[in-house]
């Protein structure tokens, strides 16, 4: 114990233990030297993290960086180095010729449920492929054509829904502008368009028709908003350490069920299978 003790044993530990989080919080940033392509120089850990206070969000501070590094440069967030791609003619070889092999998406959050991991946009090589390949036949232009009917009709709810309150206002004129006055009423634009941009997934996803614009099923808006509800800075988080960590400790404080949307898909398939073959045209 006396040798422990030692101040000389003391200040070896505490360099060790120095050394140690130094390579931790740069092992990520080795990858960038091999690259040689300009960017801002990283520090342990966050990165460059800390300069997203000088700009307003992150597209601000890809703008700057554009105009300082070029059209291909190198950021990171965290520990994870990112290579920036501004080019069109690059991003064209990236996103056709060569996507096998940037198929792998950064996932920001890890899914805590299974069933919920297993989408297109969390699952990685042959297994993406797989999940692709499966989806892609959905898409074809026969397919989204007869979708386009259920679609219009929900559109043309929420039309209705904003001639009753235009037909409520006053219409006068402003230096030669004509503006419409509310004495009583106001609309939030993104919360009707969430509503109505919900109910088409519905709709055409899973031959549903909720009617969540006509003040229905709000449970599943609201599971919705908190989902996707995520402040940016926290979302940016599960890239440092322990990051996902606190991210799911967020979700659980802020109300989230992570198991909500895999009880209402799947009371959903068994609807669709107890109704067996229909005349709706959805993707199914």
């Amino acid at each position: 114990m006396a040798t422990l003790a030692h101040p000389t044993v003391i200040a070896s530990l505490l360099l060790l233990v120095a050394l140690f989080l130094y390579w931790y919080g740069t092992r990520g940033f080795a990858d960038l030297k091999k690259l040689n392509v300009p960017g801002p120089k990283p520090i342990p850990f966050l990165g460059n993290f800390l300069e997203l206070r000088k700009y307003n969000g992150i597209y601000q501070m890809h703008l700057a960086f554009l105009k300082r590094y070029g059209k291909v440069f190198t950021i990171c967030l965290g520990g994870r180095p990112s290579l920036v791609v501004a080019d069109p003619e690059l991003l064209k070889q990236i996103m056709v010729k060569d996507f096998p092999n940037f198929r792998n998406r950064f996932q920001f959050q890890k899914l805590a449920n299974k069933t919920l991991a297993q989408n297109v946009g969390s699952s990685r090589d042959d297994k993406w492929k797989r999940i692709r390949n499966t989806l892609t036949p959905t898409f074809s232009a026969g397919k989204l054509k007869l979708m386009v009917p259920l679609m219009e009709k929900l559109c043309d709810t929420l039309l209705e829904k904003l001639e009753k309150i235009a037909d409520s206002g006053e219409l006068y004129f402003e230096n030669n502008f004509a503006l419409l006055s509310f004495t009583d009423q106001s609309v939030d634009m993104l919360d009707w368009f969430s509503k109505m941009t919900l109910e088409v997934i519905l709709a055409t996803a899973f031959g549903v028709d909720a009617k969540i614009q006509m003040g229905e099923n709000s449970e599943i808006l609201q599971e919705a908003k908190k989902l996707f509800h995520v402040p940016f800075f926290l979302r940016q988080m599960a890239r440092l350490p322990f990051g996902n960590s606190l991210l799911r400790l967020f979700l659980v404080l802020n109300g989230n069920d992570v198991n909500y949307f895999e009880r209402i898909g799947r009371e959903m398939l068994h609807i669709r299978r107890q109704q067996g073959q229909t005349n709706r045209k959805d993707r199914h």
